[in-house]
C-alpha cells in the first residue's frame, strides 16, 4: 500500500521511547533524529551497528533502496513526504545539503586521481539527489540507522567444533539467546 501523505504513513513508536518512526508502506524503523555528525562510511557503519536508542540495538546502515524509498516524488524538490515527523540538522551555509550513507556500495570509482577507491551511495534529505562517494573520504556524511521492527536477525552461525553460537546481532542488541 502506498502512503503519499507522511502524516498518515509514519508513526512515532511509543514502545521505542518516541526516538523511533515506523515507515507503514515498506515496515521498516527509522531514527527519528539522526545524528548530525559527519563520518566517513566504516564510522557510519559502527555507529548504526553499536547504536543503543530506544531502548532497543540491532540498527544497521540502511541500502540506498530503502533511503530511496522515503522519497515520494522524483523532483529535486521536497522528496520527503509532507507531515513526516523526522527531525534532520539544518545546513549551516547556504546550498549545503543533509546527506546520509548506505550500506550499498558502488563498482563506480572517481576519475580525479585523489578519488579513486571503494565508494558507496549517498541520499540527499535536502534535494532527493541520490550519488556516490568515496567510502574512507576525504568528504564524510551522516549517518540515518534503520531497523525492523521485530527485532535482530535471528541467525545462529555455527562456531568452532559444530557448536553454535550466538550472533553478533544478539550481542549487539543485549537481547538473551534463545533455547535451541
Amino acid at each position: 500500500m502506498i502512503i503519499s501523505r507522511g502524516d498518515q504513513r509514519f508513526v512515532e513508536l511509543r514502545d521505542f521511547n518516541f526516538e523511533a518512526v515506523l515507515d507503514q508502506e515498506t515496515s521498516l524503523v527509522w531514527e527519528k533524529e539522526p545524528s548530525p555528525v559527519d563520518r566517513n562510511w566504516q564510522q557510519a557503519q559502527n555507529h548504526c551497528t553499536s547504536l543503543f536508542k530506544g531502548g532497543r540495538g540491532g540498527w544497521r546502515l540502511p541500502t540506498i533502496q530503502e533511503l530511496t524509498s522515503l522519497k515520494t516524488t522524483p523532483s529535486f524538490e521536497d522528496p520527503m513526504p509532507a507531515g513526516h515527523p523526522f527531525v534532520f540538522p539544518i545546513p549551516i551555509a547556504p546550498y549545503t545539503t543533509v546527506d546520509y550513507w548506505s550500506a550499498t556500495s558502488s563498482e563506480s570509482r572517481r576519475t580525479q586521481p585523489d578519488r579513486n577507491g571503494p565508494a558507496a551511495w549517498v541520499f540527499s534529505v535536502s534535494d532527493g539527489a541520490i550519488y556516490f562517494e568515496d567510502k574512507k573520504g576525504p568528504d564524510n556524511e551522516q549517518a540515518w540507522c534503520v531497523r525492523f521492527r521485530q527485532g535482530v536477525n535471528l541467525q545462529r552461525p555455527t562456531g568452532h567444533a559444530g557448536k553454535t553460537r550466538p550472533s553478533l546481532a544478539y550481542v549487539a542488541s543485549g537481547f538473551s539467546r534463545p533455547s535451541a
